[in-house]
């Protein structure tokens, strides 16, 4: 898999609204989710992806929804705006900051094909690439990525 076997796919208005999680500074934030935080440079921004799609139980294990929010969280401001939703069919495995108003979301779908989608907080835009191809084989990012986090998903 290379870079260069992305596409270009679309350009799209960014639609920020209400996020329906809560941020680090509400007494109802769970600190589980706390070390899967993607923080800005100057940490008062981060983004979270995680707690809206899954929740652990009494036992510890992780219960997933077939719905992902996607959480621009501001502590200056102490605010939560939804910056993207996913259904079962696609799916955000990573974000990263690659300035402090421009996100990159990798992604995967049920069809086995990688999506970036690059979020310009500013200019209010999403461009998104799609691999020129499926892929022949299941990724396991989503478990290596829990599993680093001390978590394991079968």
């Amino acid at each position: 898999m290379s870079l260069q076997s992305f596409e270009f796919a679309a350009r799209d208005t960014l639609k920020v609204i209400s996020g329906n999680v809560y941020g680090s500074f509400d007494s109802d934030f769970d600190s589980i989710y706390s070390k899967f935080l993607v923080y800005q440079n100057n940490k008062e921004k981060y983004i979270d992806f995680d707690s809206y799609n899954w929740i652990a139980n009494q036992e510890g294990n992780l219960i997933f929804s077939p719905d992902q929010e996607i959480n621009l969280v501001d502590l200056k401001n102490k605010s939560v705006h939804r910056l993207a939703f996913r259904g079962p069919y696609q799916w955000v495995e990573n974000v990263f900051w690659q300035k402090d108003s421009l996100l990159v979301l990798l992604e995967n779908n049920y069809k086995r094909q990688p999506v970036i989608s690059m979020l310009d907080l500013k200019k209010k835009t999403v461009v998104t690439f799609t691999y020129h191809q499926p892929l022949n084989f299941d990724s396991d990012y989503f478990k290596l990525r829990f599993k680093k986090m001390g978590y394991f998903i079968e």
